[in-house]
Order: structure tokens, then sequence, then C-alpha cells
């Protein structure tokens, strides 16, 4: 079962984007205010593994992500960016909080142009807009009290060179976010707001809890998802490979009216792949699934589905269903151990928490 709770076209938005500038401190517009005008392009609102993702997709160049997680604890921007600074240069992750910037090569021979600033150490952050009719760029220019001065741009799937005039829009949320997060933050959601209603919204980020209803075969579906392993390097983990025990059910209507009798139980791998490498899969077309839980055994066997992102990651997971007094008997166990195939894995403490209070969510529900 592919669980991707939802992808929601935002629209096709066309025009030319007008020119400005942007200095550090003097942003006068508000999210509420702005009209924005991602030229030639589109954008929608994504849920991808559970963090919001703002997809913004050029007819030329590809698509660029924008990207929302908790990272330390922190609210976190997440851009595709290209950095020069002097003649140098190098493509990679920058992420952006209310206390500063800190960017990574994707290269790691590019190590030494990693570079990271406390909020109180920059001190100019200005977006170049230059509309030359035959070739318009944009990029942020990123000055420190150090020193340190480079330019950063946004990257698209098929550009790495200085953006064209169509990622303005998108390099000014660079800027706002590295001078004044919290504006940059709220325009970030309203951008990606059709992505959940607002109730979804504030279920999420209080309880981890995705629920999304489809008004076609009028269905909601709720489904908790636990991180089981990820890269231990910060600089790899937006590539992954990750794994994850998601946990689902599903009712009809808008409204539950009864307990959940059937929940689903998947374990999904992602991994970023590179544009020459083919991705074989981890798991079987059919998986057994083989469940250790103080001591009893469950058995099942598992269905594959595998699949490929627009920005290049390979999505494989398998998935099972199970009676809800049998999941309840696996996750009221102290001790779980699961093997999928040959990769076997197990809970923590706190992991099997988070579930418990997932399934007891759901069963309050009615």
């Amino acid at each position: 079962m592919r669980v991707r709770i939802k992808n929601i076209l935002i629209g096709v938005v066309l025009g030319l984007i007008s020119l400005s500038t942007y200095t550090h401190g003097q942003s006068t517009s508000t999210p509420a205010q702005e009209t924005v005008k991602w030229a030639q392009g589109k954008t929608e609102a994504v849920f991808l593994d559970g963090p919001i993702v703002l997809r913004i997709i050029s007819q030329e160049n590809g698509a660029s992500e924008v990207r929302w997680q908790m990272r330390d604890n922190k609210e976190t921007l997440l851009f595709k960016v290209g950095v020069r600074d002097g003649k140098k240069g190098s493509a990679g992750l920058m992420y952006v909080t209310a206390g500063g910037v800190e960017y990574f090569p994707d290269d790691a021979k590019q190590d030494k142009l990693a570079f990271r600033r406390e909020k109180t150490s920059i001190k100019m952050v200005k977006l170049e807009s230059k509309g030359r009719i035959f070739a318009p760029t944009s990029y942020v220019d990123f000055k420190a009290t150090d020193g340190f001065d480079c330019k950063i741009f946004v990257l698209f799937e098929k550009e790495y060179e200085d953006n064209k005039g169509y990622a303005s829009e998108l390099n000014k949320l660079i800027a706002d976010s590295i001078s004044d997060f919290d504006v940059a933050l709220e325009r970030f959601h309203g951008l990606t707001a059709s992505a959940f209603h607002s109730t979804e919204r504030d279920l999420y980020e209080k309880t981890g809890i995705i629920s999304s209803y489809d008004k076609f075969e009028d269905v909601t579906t709720t489904a908790h998802e636990v991180v089981i392993s990820k890269p231990a390097n910060s600089r790899f983990q937006e590539l992954g490979p990750f794994l994850s025990l998601i946990l689902s059910y599903r009712f009809a209507g808008k409204k539950q009216a009864d307990a959940p009798n059937v929940f689903s139980l998947s374990f999904r791998y992602r991994v970023f792949v590179c544009s020459k490498c083919v991705h074989k899969g981890v798991f079987n077309v059919v998986t057994p699934l083989n469940i250790l839980a103080d001591g009893q055994r469950l058995h099942a066997n598992m269905s594959r589905n595998i699949y490929e992102t627009d920005a290049g990651y390979a999505v494989e997971t398998v998935t099972a269903s199970f009676p809800s007094d049998q999941i309840a008997l696996v996750f009221n166990s102290r001790s779980i151990e699961f093997r999928v195939g040959d990769v076997e894995l197990s809970l923590t403490p706190q992991q099997i928490e988070t579930i418990r209070k997932y399934i007891r969510w759901g069963a309050e529900q009615r």
C-alpha cells in the first residue's frame, strides 16, 4: 500500500515575477498581503513521509522543494541550494532556523565549503533580482560579521547555475527565512495550507497523527509513523536511508462512529537515489513478516509497493492488515521484535508508547 496521505495541486500560476530587492531587517510585507507569482510553474503542497513539503515546478528546469521539519527540537526550513564562495561553488542542503543558518555540500570532498552562522553574526541578507531582458538572474547575497561572503540560490532538478528570473520568489523565501524566520515560516504554512485542513494541521503538530478525508471516496484515513532508523550523520539526514513503521486505519465519512476493527501495519524504506543509480529493492514482492511480542508469535505475508518520487527518492513499502485485537496484543507487549523479510528490527519503549497513544486515540474518537 502506498501510504502517501495527500498530494494536492494548488494550481498553475502563470505570469512574470516582479523585480524586487530585499535587505535583512527591512521586510514590509506579510504573507497574507503577498501575491505569489511562480512564473511558468505551479506549486503543490504534499505529505512526504510526515514532513510538509512545498514543491515548486518549473516547466523548463524541473522541480525544487522546500521542507518543514523538526531538527534538534527546532522548527526548520530546508532548501536545496547552490552556494558560491568567491570562485568556489557547491550544491547542498541548507537548514534555516530562527537561530541561524547551516549549510552542508552534497559532495563530502567539498566539506570545507560547509558553513554555519548564528543569527547574531549575520550582517546582511539581500535578494538580488536583476531584470535583464534576455537573461534575468536571481540570487541571495549573504554576508556575515566575520567577513564571510557568498551567493546562495535555489537549485532546480536540471539547473546548477545562477537561477533565472522565475526563481526570484523562491530565493526571496530563502532570504526571508534567514532574516525573519517567523515571517517566512508563516508564509510557508500559508502556501502549503491546502495540504491540511486547520484541524488536521493542529492534530498533526500536537500528536504526530495524520488524518485525511477523501471526498471522492468519502473515507477518512488516519496514520502514525515511527522512524526506526535514520543516518546518524546530520549531513545525510535528508538523503537516507530511512526505515519507518506506519500504523493506520480507515473509516467511512468524516466522523468516526466505531473503534477501528482493522489496522494496516506497514514498513517503509526510503533513500535518495542518484540519477545514474537504480534501486533494486530491499523487500520482495511478497515479504514474510514475523513478530515476536513477549514470547508470542504472529506471522503474515506483506505486499510490496515501490516507486520513485520526482525529487529522486526510492520509496518502498510493505503492508499487511491485522484485526485490532492482534494489534493491541502486539503493542501492549513490553518487548516487540520484527523480522521483515531478512531485516530484523525492534522498537524502543518510547516508540512503543507513541504507538499505544495512537491506538488509544483511535478508540476514543467514536
